[in-house]
């Protein structure tokens, strides 16, 4: 199992809880109120940054690609690997450790097991932000990345701002 699966598997069932999913005991039979929202076109109305991420790609072999970690892909040999065997300042990435529940029959080898995860934030920033884009070997580019300890360039913290929570996993890379 991969383990941007899991994390999304335990992020979906956090939502779904925290958000009142499930019938929850109630036996209401009207149906789920749905809306199809078109997306904005892009680039947004809102220049963004992003947090450290900075890897060392010379790490991947040459028989492999960034991507395969980012995803969590085992390796061809059956070794687990992750975006954290690439990170090279990992104290000022953004982690959690989740630890899965303790069901083999969902979770496989991760069943009780605290996992390490990478997480990316994207957040408004000033429009004159002077932080670099940090290029991918996939010739993407992270947004005026944090490198270091270096604390978020928020825009105006006064003003709101739509919040979007995107949790990818299963075959997929927020990279």
């Amino acid at each position: 199992m991969k383990r941007g699966f899991l994390f999304a598997v335990l992020i979906c069932g956090f939502f779904i809880s925290a958000c009142g999913g499930g019938d929850g005991g109630n036996s209401s039979t009207s149906p789920a109120p749905t809306t199809i929202v078109q997306p904005l076109a892009l680039p947004g109305p809102y220049t963004v940054a992003c947090s450290n991420v900075a890897q060392d790609f010379s790490r991947v072999p040459p028989d492999e690609k960034a991507k395969d970690y980012w995803e969590g892909y085992p390796s061809a040999s059956g070794a687990p690997r992750y975006v954290t065997d690439l990170l090279t300042d990992p104290v000022n990435a953004l982690s959690v450790t989740v630890t899965a529940p303790n069901d083999s029959d969902l979770y496989g080898s991760f069943a009780g097991k605290p996992i390490q995860f990478v997480v990316i934030a994207c957040y408004p920033t000033v429009a004159n932000n002077p932080r670099a884009d940090y290029p991918l070997p996939t010739g993407r580019v992270i947004p005026h990345m944090q490198t270091g300890a270096e604390a978020p360039l928020f825009a105006d913290t006064a003003a709101r701002y739509p919040v979007l929570a995107f949790s990818h996993g299963y075959a997929g890379s927020p990279i």
